[in-house]
Parts: structure tokens; sequence; C-alpha cells
């Protein structure tokens, strides 16, 4: 039978189905044609209140605050007892700076249990984190960064590398993420002021990397964590977020990348630079890539050495490079990404058993004339600390290996042709 005349009502019956489909419109960027989703789904099923609020998300991304406000309203008005519609709706006021209007459409809600006060209380904190660092305020940080001189473009950042190896001097590109950004401890009256805001960010990345947020009773972590700052005092290329990415974490409110990317900002803000030290893009991995970079790379007489899940991945260099690797540490996959990834056999916790080993193991001898490519999450910023100690070059290449072998674990890479080594 043909699908033609069908409406998206005739596709979909299931409500919750059509909803999401509506969402995966949304966020692939098709906008007009989620609009049109979620308007059917409030004509068909006016008294669920899921239509309605992922109507208000449209409305408020595209900048039609009015629409956005009605919505969002009839959606609460349906379902009064749901605090989900009241998240979305306070996110949306506070990102435009309407704080009491925010904060009385937060204060009608009543909480029906302990679990959901605790929600209440950590998005109070998210509230008062967008208050005191508003989004005008980031992107004024962000720009700053990127024109005070000391940005590097993707030549001078191959030109920089390529000098090192020359030299044969330690080098590091160290880039930092939404959650590197979730581990940052800028002071004790931080930690103070949103304490339910970060442990939440915190424990959804050690889920995403190990699928174990036990990790976050261990002191030993939160030492890491504290190195990590330390180990961006010699960095030499730093990774940040760029000022368009900032821009789209306020732009969907995001709880988790919001205060990710600005504390990462604000830490750059307050440290003093380096003569030898310069920023460049969180995404200098992707624009090497797409340069030609690592062909150019991989052509120079050196030692190489690779920290990443792949344990295909040495064979596939100096298949299509002719560069052999040297020297190999397999780290465990992120857990997230494991039905993409799959299984690589490493079956030990790479924090801190695996992550110990490797530490110990860079430390037994110099680094110098080496080249080390590390894909290790966050735990690899601390690798190439520990390389470029030693003498070594560390480049934090990322999830860009993943793309070398077909693996699209990132939205960027399902055009994976493109990326392909």
């Amino acid at each position: 039978m043909s699908g033609a005349g069908l409406t998206t009502g005739d596709m979909f019956k299931d409500p919750i189905e059509l909803a999401k489909y509506g969402i995966g419109l949304r966020e692939s960027g098709d906008q007009a044609a989620a609009e049109a989703v979620f308007l059917s789904l409030t004509r068909d099923y006016p008294h669920l209140q899921f239509g309605w609020q992922e109507l208000g998300l449209i409305y408020s991304r595209d900048g039609r605050n009015d629409d956005a406000d009605e919505v969002f309203r009839t959606a609460i008005n349906v379902a009064p007892d749901d605090f989900q519609p009241r998240i979305h709706f306070t996110t949306h006021l506070t990102v435009l700076g309407r704080h009491s209007e925010a904060a009385a459409v937060l204060d009608a809600h009543e909480s029906s249990s302990i679990f959901e006060a605790g929600k209440v209380k950590r998005f109070r904190e998210f509230l008062a984190y967008l208050r005191a660092w508003p989004k005008w305020d980031a992107l004024e940080s962000a720009n700053g960064l990127e024109r005070n001189g000391l940005f590097a473009t993707c030549a001078d950042v191959e030109a920089r590398i390529f000098a090192a190896l020359d030299q044969k001097a330690p080098f590091s590109l160290v880039r930092l993420g939404d959650g590197e950004g979730s581990w940052f401890k800028l002071s004790p009256e931080d930690e103070l002021a949103y304490p339910l805001l970060y442990s939440s960010n915190r424990r959804e990345f050690l889920r995403i990397w190990f699928k174990d947020e036990t990790i976050y009773d261990s002191q030993s972590f939160h030492n890491m964590a504290v190195s990590l700052l330390e180990d961006l005092r010699s960095t030499d290329m730093i990774g940040m977020p760029y000022s368009l990415r900032v821009n789209y974490e306020y732009h969907i409110g995001s709880s988790r990348g919001i205060p990710s990317v600005r504390n990462i900002l604000r830490w750059l803000d307050s440290m003093p630079m380096q003569a030898n030290q310069r920023y460049c893009s969180q995404d200098m991995h992707i624009e090497l890539q797409r340069s030609g970079f690592f062909h150019r790379l991989f052509a120079k007489p050196c030692q190489w050495g690779l920290i990443s899940c792949h344990p295909s991945l040495p064979a596939l260099i100096e298949a299509r490079t002719g560069a052999r690797v040297d020297f190999i540490h397999l780290v465990p996959e992120e857990k997230a990404s494991a039905g993409i990834l799959g299984s690589n056999g490493v079956c030990r916790r790479h924090f801190p058993v695996v992550y110990n080993e490797i530490v110990s193991n860079l430390r037994s001898e110099s680094q110098q004339g080496r080249v080390w490519l590390v894909a290790a999450g966050i735990l690899g910023k601390r690798y190439c600390a520990e390389i470029r100690a030693r003498g070594g070059i560390a480049l934090d290449v990322g999830s860009i290996v993943d793309a070398w072998l077909g693996k699209a674990t990132r939205p960027t890479f399902e055009l994976v042709d493109e990326f392909a080594l």
C-alpha cells in the first residue's frame, strides 16, 4: 500500500512515538518539519503536555518568545503537577533575563516527593548560575579569548607541532570539552554555591565515560581533576570552547553544557598565559583532519606512540600512511559509545587501574623524540601532561580516531568518508 497522502498522524498513531519523531527532526535541524509535527500533536492530543512543551522549545530556540510563553503556559496548565514543562519555561525566561517571571513559575510548583524536591533544588542552583553568568557575559569571554592575539589557527597549530618535532622539544595540545569543564573546580566558594548542579553533571559524565558513577566517591579521581588544572599551566596549545559553541549551549538552555563550558572560560580568563602558550578551537582535531595534517605528520621520521581503545588502529595507520606505531597503550572504550565502538576486551577499570599503569609506564623513561596520539577522554589530558613533562609531543586527538575507523561516535562524523584516514 502506498504511503502517498498519509499525514503524520496517520503514520504515528502512538503520540509518544510521534513526539520522538518530532524531537528527532528538531535535533537534526529541521525546525519547520518538527514544528508541524508538534502542532499536529497538540491538535490531536491537546490533553498531553509534552506536545505543548516540545512546541515551546521550538519557539524558544527560534526566538519567537511570545509564542513560546503561550505554549509553555499551556503545557503547565495541562499538567500542573509535572515539573518538566516548568523546567523548560523557567530556563527560557532565565536565559532571556526575565528572572522575576522565572522565579514565579518555579515557586508555583509543589514537589510531590523527596526525589522531586532534590530536582527542584538542583534546578534552582542552575537558575542561580544563569543569573550569575548570563549568556552575554559568556560570549564576551569567549570572544575576548578568541581576539586577544593568542588564538591560533589550524595552520598556526600545525606549524608549532612541526617546529617542536624538528627541535625534539616538548609540546602538548589538549582540548577541553564539556566533560572536562564539568570537573573544573574554580574555588571553594564556587563549589558551595552550586553543589547539586556540579555533582549531577560530574556523575553524568562518569556514567558516560566509565558507566560507573561510584568513582565520584574516589578522592584520587578528584585529585586527578585538580591535577588537570595544574597541567594546563604548562600546556602549549589549549583547545577551548569557541563562541558558537557557547552560544549553542545557552540557546538550548543546557544545565550540563552551560556551566561546563562557562567554567572553562572562567578559568582561562583567570590564568596568566606563558610566552609559549596559545589557545585554539576545541574542535582542532577535526580542523587538522580536514586540512590533511595527519598525513603530513605521519610522513615525518620519528617514533610513534598511541593511547586509544582501538586495537586495530596501529595496523590501519601503518597500512594507510606507512608509519609504524612503536608504543601502544590500550584503554577501555568509552561506555556511552560502546554500541558503536564495540568491546575491545579490556575488562579492567580505566580508573584507577589502567590509568595508574600508563602513568607509571610513561614516567619510567624519556619521551623525547616521540609523538603520541592520545584518545582517552578526560584521563587522556593527564597522559598528555606526563608525556610533555618527559620531553615528548602529545596530541589530544580524541574521537577523530573513531572516525578513522569508520565509527561515527559524534554527530560530526556521520559522513565518515570525509574523516577516513
